[in-house]
C-alpha cells in the first residue's frame, strides 16, 4: 500500500494557490481542502480572525481524517506565511501509526501591492503587509509553484 500524500500549497493572497492547487486536485485526484472555502456563504466571502481560526482548525483536522484514516491525497491549500505553520501540520504526522508524504509548495512571492490587486477575498491591506513581513520561505524540499 502507498503512503497517501499531503501536498501543502501555500502564499500569499493572490498568488495563484488555489488555481493550482485545484488544478492539481484534478490532475491527481486528491481531495482539495482550503479554510477559505469554508468562509464563503452565499457567494459572500465573510473573513473575520475567529472565523478563519475556526475553519482552518475543521479544514485541518479534515486534512488529517483523510489521509491518516482514509488514507486518500489531499492538496491543502493555504497562506501559512511562517515555517512554524508548515511544521505545526507536518508534526502531527510524526506520532502515532500515521504514514503520509509531505510535499511543501511555495506559490512566486508577490509584492503587497501584487497581492492586494489579485486577491479575490478583499483581504485587508494590513493582513497582507503583516503575513508578508512574516513570510519565510520553506527550505529542503521546496517546490516553486507555477500557474
Amino acid at each position: 500500500m502507498t503512503k497517501p500524500i499531503l501536498t501543502i500549497v501555500r502564499g500569499l493572497p493572490g498568488s495563484g494557490k488555489t488555481t493550482y492547487a485545484r488544478k492539481l486536485a484534478a490532475e491527481t485526484g486528491a481531495m482539495l481542502i482550503e479554510p477559505d472555502a469554508l468562509l464563503v456563504r452565499g457567494g459572500v466571502y465573510w473573513y473575520t480572525p475567529e472565523r478563519y481560526a475556526e475553519a482552518k482548525k475543521w479544514s485541518f483536522e479534515l486534512v488529517i481524517d483523510t489521509t491518516n484514516c482514509g488514507g486518500a491525497d489531499v492538496v491543502y491549500a493555504d497562506v501559512l506565511p511562517k515555517k512554524e505553520d508548515v511544521q505545526g501540520i507536518i508534526s502531527q504526522y510524526k506520532y502515532g501509526s500515521y504514514n503520509v508524504q509531505v510535499t511543501v509548495i511555495d506559490m512566486p512571492l508577490l509584492t503587497v501591492d501584487e497581492s492586494m490587486a489579485r486577491n479575490k477575498h478583499a483581504v485587508r491591506r494590513e493582513d497582507i503587509e503583516r503575513m508578508a513581513r512574516e513570510w519565510q520561505p520553506w527550505e529542503g524540499g521546496t517546490t516553486n509553484a507555477s500557474y
